[in-house]
């Protein structure tokens, strides 16, 4: 049976609310506990962030433009979130590696540790599609950061993908581990022509 783990009872760092210098510097500690899916988060965050100043240049007295504001607005709100979460969602993970569970735990801490970069991953593929909505609003002289957020957000999709190509690595079972390689690669191959359309779009008319 699968022990339960009280996440309150852990030792978690927080890093959403650090300051960028400390942040930067943290990336580069090796004994730092922030890893990539939290790096990927604050990338996913930037690219919300530049898709609401592509918006905000081009002006929200448009309807279709203010929805996108307020729903762009909500996803980077959310993407740092994510960067605490995924730390709180691998301490289950690590608890278990270090004592020495068995490989069906291991493999469950695996699987809950995916849980916050795939709603990254898929948040980041919404990112996208509600800055296609607007694609036609957007100013020529906002298009520099539409187009830069779209390429941020693929970044950060990218990087979820290592991380499941690291977890998938380490599983034992064989099917699970290609499930746990494979997922993040079939919604980036799935998007790839959607992502390069939207940013050629955008590229295209920058002014």
């Amino acid at each position: 049976m699968a022990e339960k783990i009280n996440i309150a009872d852990l030792k978690i760092a927080y890093f959403g609310d650090k300051t960028v210098r400390h942040y930067i510097e943290t990336i580069a500690d090796a004994d730092s506990t922030l890893r990539l899916g939290s790096i990927a988060a604050v990338t996913a965050g930037e690219a919300a962030a530049m898709a609401l100043r592509a918006i905000r240049l081009t002006g929200t007295e448009d309807e279709a433009l203010k929805k996108a504001e307020t729903d762009c607005e909500t996803l980077r709100d959310y993407f740092v979130k994510i960067i605490d979460e995924d730390t709180k969602a691998r301490k289950p993970l690590e608890k278990r590696l270090a004592a020495g569970a068995s490989e069906k735990e291991i493999e469950s801490g695996y699987l809950t540790a995916c849980i916050m970069i795939d709603e990254l991953m898929y948040s980041s593929i919404q990112m996208m599609e509600l800055l296609d909505r607007v694609a036609d609003k957007i100013a020529p002289t906002a298009a520099v950061y539409a187009a830069a957020a779209v390429r941020y957000a693929r970044t950060a999709m990218d990087s979820v993908r290592l991380v499941h190509a690291v977890y998938g690595a380490r599983i034992v079972d064989e099917v699970s581990s290609h499930t746990v390689t494979r997922e993040p690669e079939i919604a980036m191959d799935g998007n790839a022509e959607f992502a390069d359309t939207l940013m050629k779009k955008f590229e295209s008319v920058i002014r």
